[in-house]
């Protein structure tokens, strides 16, 4: 039993949580897994939040960060805005976000499948593998000094084509089966909902946090890869731009108050086979320092 300086049993850190899980990609180069985790203490107020945000901006439906306007007093960027500040201000108080980068360039794609397999299915076990290593890697970086991390559910955007399943490798499972001792998934599954709260009929409230989700994600590799140049997404993510900075230049700044908060990560650094990248794993291949080409853009437009 782990004692104090004074001889006094330690009381042990437990903590439970609740993980909200999405997606998107850019071209042919990167996938993005991106995971915000709220303590189960914390749901209710979050949400209250989030939806306080939403009367500031007077904006109820769902907000996909891809679909906002450009109008730049449209409610959708309001909505936007608030969410964004409330993330950089408040937030990291309360919960946690993992963002994790896959470089496609250095996978060999030809051995997740054969060449009789459909191009989704190869696509999928890609997915899987990468949100297998985002979900352990944020588990393991957040709560390696917990004494029990309590896993009550995970929650991701359903899928557009709902006779794929993106999660066919049984991520929990093989979680489960590495036997970290401090780590107890209570979920069977993924559960894979509508992230339109006014369509989600079991999980309307979890619904909210995947949109958060979205959003958070969306703006962040915006900064990364500047892949709208409309002026709404070029606005958002300079909100988000000193922040990418920071995190990027000293991801472990014990100082910073984003430290064991928030991580920005990528993998691999070189090319790898899906034996090398379990093998990689855990290794020195993540890497954190990208260009930022929203403020390449930046830089080039005050040249002009």
């Amino acid at each position: 039993m782990n004692r104090d300086v004074f001889g006094k049993p330690l009381e042990k850190k437990t903590i439970s949580i609740h993980i909200f899980h999405d997606e998107r990609r850019f071209e042919k180069d990167w996938l993005y897994h991106g995971l915000v985790i709220i303590p189960d203490d914390f749901i209710n107020y979050v949400f209250d939040r989030l939806q306080i945000c939403r009367s500031i901006s007077n904006y109820y439906r769902e907000l996909h960060f891809c679909e906002i306007t450009s109008e730049q007093y449209s409610n959708k960027i309001k909505l936007a805005r608030e969410w964004i500040n409330f993330f950089l201000n408040e937030f990291y108080k309360l919960g946690y976000f993992y963002f994790f980068g896959v470089f496609l360039r250095n996978i060999r794609h030809d051995f997740f499948g054969v060449k009789e397999d459909r191009r989704s299915q190869i696509q999928y076990r890609i997915y899987n593998r990468f949100f297998d290593i985002s979900l352990f890697s944020a588990l393991r970086f957040y709560f390696k000094d917990y004494d029990k991390v309590i896993v009550s559910n995970i929650f991701s955007h359903a899928s557009d084509r709902p006779e794929e399943d993106p999660f066919p490798q049984h991520s929990i499972y093989k979680i489960t089966k590495r036997n970290i001792e401090n780590i107890s998934i209570k979920t069977l599954k993924i559960i894979q909902i509508n992230s339109d709260h006014n369509e989600e009929k079991r999980f309307p409230k979890e619904s909210h946090f995947v949109q958060f989700a979205d959003n958070i994600l969306g703006v962040t590799a915006q900064v990364f890869d500047c892949s709208s140049k409309k002026e709404c997404f070029i606005e958002l993510g300079n909100m988000m731009l000193p922040f990418i900075q920071k995190i990027t230049e000293n991801p472990y700044n014990k100082n910073s108050d984003y430290y064991k908060k928030y991580i920005v990560s990528f993998f691999p650094k070189t090319s790898l086979s899906p034996r090398q990248i379990y093998l990689a794993h855990g290794k020195n291949m993540f890497f954190y320092k990208r260009e930022l080409k929203l403020q390449t853009r930046n830089q080039l437009k005050l040249q002009f």
